[in-house]
């Protein structure tokens, strides 16, 4: 991708006491993609991540901190940066987590297939071939088979890889959905962008997924917990219960944007 659509991407990258990983990445990230814009999110981190941003941005002008005030969680700071896309006229926003299980060397492959394909949404998979895991016990292999089933047998097969955050969205389709209602209010971050999925794959986007390879972190302690699992296992279910109401907010929100795109024409 040339300089210019390099500058139509956004790259969204939520923190929350990475700073053992921040420099190096965005780092790593530059290296590769020296005109990309990146938003680093962060939800209050307090072993010395904000102040690494902060010195970040002095060496890198294309660097953007977002800084909110306490831990919102993952989905609040992915909406955060859908937010900022829209309200800086980019084409597209990438999604990725900042302790290296989302390799950098990825993003191209990325830029490649939305620079050459009509697609709307573009997922990392790990369960494609090519694609993959390390580093992971039998236990983690084991509750992630049981959440791909679980969410199979709620919603069918909508992708091959439902929770990956490694991924990348059209920003005007993004603006047709209740964002809110979806990341906000379903349950823990990774509710929230299955479900978005799920409802691009369901309303007829056109979905493209790459294999990638999820090397578990190196630095720092996961962020995904049991309890969090139990709770999005509920709050799955509830998304489930409630799949009319999103159609419909779903719906009214689509009439919306085609009503504003009416007056500006």
């Amino acid at each position: 991708m040339r300089q210019t659509e390099q500058r139509k991407v956004l790259i969204c990258i939520p923190t929350f006491n990475e700073s053992d990983n921040i420099v190096p990445l965005v780092e790593k990230i530059y290296h590769l993609l020296p005109d990309i814009d990146i938003l680093v999110v962060d939800d209050g981190s307090t072993d010395g991540t904000r102040e690494k941003i902060i010195e970040l941005t002095k060496q890198y002008s294309h660097l953007k901190p977002f800084f909110r005030k306490r831990d919102g969680g993952l989905a609040g700071a992915i909406l955060a940066g859908f937010h900022y896309a829209f309200s800086h006229g980019y084409e597209w926003v990438l999604t990725m987590d900042a302790d290296f299980s989302h390799d950098p060397h990825d993003i191209p492959r990325f830029l490649k297939l939305a620079s050459e394909e009509k697609v709307d949404v573009i997922i990392g998979s790990r369960h494609l071939r090519g694609g993959g895991v390390r580093g992971w016990n039998w236990q983690r292999h084991f509750l992630h088979f049981l959440s791909r089933m679980y969410v199979t047998l709620l919603f069918g097969r909508f992708t091959s890889d439902f929770t990956n955050n490694f991924k990348m969205y059209r920003v005007d389709d993004l603006r047709r959905f209740p964002l809110e209602e979806i990341m906000l209010r379903m349950g823990p971050g990774f509710v929230g962008h299955t479900l978005l999925i799920y409802l691009f794959s369901r309303e007829g986007y056109r979905i493209r997924e790459l294999p990638v390879v999820f090397p578990d972190r190196q630095q720092g302690r996961s962020k995904m917990s049991l309890r969090e699992m139990l709770i999005g296992s509920l709050a799955i279910l509830k998304v489930r219960l409630s799949l009319k109401k999103l159609r419909s907010l779903s719906t009214a929100r689509e009439d919306k944007v085609s009503q504003g795109i009416s007056r500006q024409f």
